[in-house]
């Protein structure tokens, strides 16, 4: 199953790929696997409440011969729910690179593009673009890069409040 905003099903999507173990086959070639995943999860990190996500993601996985490389290339469009409110989000694109040790452990999960493109009301959009590893983060959902940079999550945060 592939998963997210540089969210929970993009990071479940990585880090369910690995561990793989290598191809024993000098003849293999790569492979290539379309998917079309809606899965839904929780969050409560962004804002310190609880918020559910509905998150749609399709797009194309491509794995090394080897197994010791995946690239992973993702349209995802969410639907965030707390406290009686709803966001929907412009669907946005990423790509991560996973990389595997010699035993086919995730030793990388460097996610780039979007993270999160939310429209909160006219001329303010909860927006995040960046670089990312899923596994140095130590999370499956992140709305802020190591590298670029994330905007009006107050409003998002504040369109989401009781």
């Amino acid at each position: 199953m592939l998963i997210k905003s540089l969210s929970a099903a993009a990071a479940a999507a990585a880090l369910a790929l690995g561990p793989m173990a290598p191809a024993t086959s000098v003849d293999s070639k790569p492979v290539k696997e379309s998917f079309d995943d809606t899965t839904p999860f929780e969050v409560s990190d962004p804002c310190g409440f609880p918020i559910a996500v509905l998150a749609h993601q399709r797009g194309f996985t491509i794995t090394s011969a080897d197994g010791s490389q995946t690239k992973v290339h993702v349209t995802e469009q969410d639907v965030y729910t707390a406290n009686g409110a709803t966001l929907r989000s412009e669907p946005y694109t990423f790509n991560i690179d996973i990389l595997r040790d010699a035993d086919g452990n995730n030793v990388h999960a460097i996610s780039t593009g979007q993270i999160i493109v939310v429209p909160i009301e006219p001329a303010v959009t909860f927006r995040a673009a960046g670089r990312f590893d899923f596994v140095t983060a130590g999370s499956d959902f992140v709305v802020v890069p190591e590298s670029g940079g994330s905007q009006n999550l107050d409003a998002f945060c504040a369109a989401l409040t009781p």
